[in-house]
């Protein structure tokens, strides 16, 4: 039986490829001209006939129908694996979490001494029941988020949400919490969880949010629910994952949000719907393979922001420090406070986001949560490396207003006319310097400037429009040099950091310049 099941099989791959051979055929004709390595060339023929290939969706669902009929567990090499209670697990590496923990470990310091409350939100563990996840070589995606909440608890205010899924009479079961073909959690899940995350923080930290008792009542929402085939059930269809059921929570209510974006350069106001939404249900050939997830948010920026404008000023502000796995529950948390932050270290690639914003803005808590390997992998309290580039000696003029190519205007505000010291105030939050930088060889702006403090290297924001200066030297060229940098006066190490260095990356980012270091002492 199961040879005759394999033999047709065979021969539908046989007839698959067949009818779609022209298809395959014109994507390698037109990256033989391409520009890139083969592999490249490769890549760039598979996404484009897999774009366009027909019947691909009924191929799937069939290969999966195999799969159930020969009752297998596992999909292609090892990729996913069906558990006893139909959830498509994910198999992954063993991931070194050292820079994760490095990373909670530093925040804490920071948060403490500004008097933050930060909490760590542990997830229920999505792979608990499966036998395979005790294996010693590799995890599954899901186990991370317990296992860091392990190590953290004696550290960090850790809240675990599976703990009250047996005391809460509106928690989801198990089976309800997490999708079954897909690695996130429901909707219901993460709507639940943003509940439970204002509950603590009202009975543990004291802080009132807006309306909790009005915004997390299903029953003053419009429920709109799509079939579903996620992430992890795309490469064996629904024969044999299943599917689930995705819903959007529609507010009944008034709503008069404002959505903004910086590394998207986006900003824009208007209701819930309008603004937390992407819109998904409003597009044409929506389908069962339509990713929901993503209709909200907005995965792949690092870093965006919801502010609540029927809330009042002094209502909470909220730091959400996490990955995809909480963009839902973000959006809903967002209508119980004023604003809510949003950071997904995965895609800082590097710039010192979280920094910035510790040093900018004011926060009345701090959350982690996450599932994802890469967002445990990732150190994002604030440090970059340099990369390897050849280094020049300092940059001289006589007609340059400052030292060696670089000119600092103020310190938190104060005007300190580019001194050689600088004097930091103990009672600070935060220090800010601005100013303007330029690489004098070319009479061009930087590629890059960064700032080291100690061991930390952090990006400024650099390419600010400063006008006087391209007046003052009659060069055009000069006008976007300005440059700002922010952080927490904790990265100051309670007064044992002695000197800042600024360090400039060349024009055409090849080299860079010996940096420019400043002396600092307290009062």
């Amino acid at each position: 039986g199961n040879i005759l099941i394999v033999t047709a099989f065979c021969m539908i791959l046989l007839s698959f490829l067949t009818l779609n051979y022209s298809r395959l055929k014109t994507s390698i004709l037109e990256q033989q001209t391409a520009v890139g390595t083969l592999q490249q060339k490769l890549m760039l023929v598979e996404g484009k006939f897999r774009e366009s290939i027909r019947y691909r969706t009924k191929f799937i669902d069939l290969y999966g129908f195999i799969l159930k009929a020969l009752n297998l567990k596992i999909v292609g090499n090892f990729e996913f694996i069906k558990d006893e209670y139909n959830i498509i697990q994910t198999p992954c590496e063993r991931v070194d979490m050292d820079s994760f923990l490095t990373s909670m470990t530093e925040l804490e310091k920071v948060t403490t001494s500004a008097d933050i409350p930060l909490l760590y939100v542990t997830l229920p563990e999505k792979a608990k029941y499966l036998e395979l996840s005790k294996s010693d070589t590799f995890d599954f995606v899901g186990q991370q988020s317990s296992r860091v909440g392990e190590v953290l608890q004696d550290k960090v205010d850790c809240f675990d949400i599976g703990i009250l899924m047996n005391q809460d009479e509106d928690a989801p079961s198990f089976d309800e919490f997490f999708f079954k073909t897909d690695l996130h959690c429901t909707s219901y899940g993460e709507f639940w969880t943003a509940k439970m995350i204002t509950e603590y923080l009202r009975q543990h930290d004291g802080i009132e949010f807006v309306d909790s008792e009005m915004v997390f009542n299903l029953s003053n929402y419009e429920t709109v629910s799509y079939e579903f085939i996620g992430n992890t059930a795309r490469s064996a269809g629904e024969y044999f994952a299943g599917s689930d059921s995705f819903e959007l929570y529609k507010p009944k209510f008034e709503t008069n949000l404002t959505l903004v974006n910086p590394s998207a350069s986006e900003e824009k106001s208007g209701d819930f719907e309008h603004v937390l939404l992407n819109g998904y249900e409003y597009k044409e050939n929506i389908d069962k393979y339509t990713y929901w997830v993503t209709n909200y948010g907005r995965f792949t920026s690092p870093y965006y922001r919801y502010v609540n404008n029927t809330a009042p000023e002094d209502a909470p502000h909220i730091l959400v420090i996490s990955d995809s796995v909480f963009m839902r529950g973000a959006a809903y948390l967002a209508l119980d406070c004023r604003a809510v932050t949003i950071l997904d270290t995965r895609f800082f690639n590097g710039t010192a986001y979280l920094a910035n914003t510790l040093g900018t803005e004011h926060y009345d808590a701090v959350i982690v949560i996450g599932i994802d390997p890469m967002f445990f992998k990732t150190g994002f309290a604030s440090s970059i490396e340099f990369s390897s580039l050849p280094e020049k000696p300092p940059q001289t003029a006589e007609d340059w207003i400052g030292t060696n190519g670089i000119c600092l205007d103020t310190y938190n505000g104060e005007n300190i006319g580019n001194a050689d010291t600088i004097l930091i105030h103990k009672d600070a939050v935060r220090v800010e310097f601005i100013g303007w930088a330029a690489d004098f060889k070319d009479r061009q702006p930087l590629s890059a400037l960064y700032l080291q403090i100690g061991q930390r290297v952090i990006q400024c924001k650099y390419g600010i429009e400063r006008t006087s200066v391209s007046d003052h030297y009659q060069d055009e060229n000069l006008k976007y040099t300005g440059f700002s940098v922010t952080f927490p006066v904790d990265y100051l190490s309670d007064g044992q950091i002695d000197a800042l260095s600024f360090v400039q990356i060349g024009t055409d980012g090849t080299y860079r310049y010996e940096p420019v270091t400043y002396q600092l002492y307290y009062d």
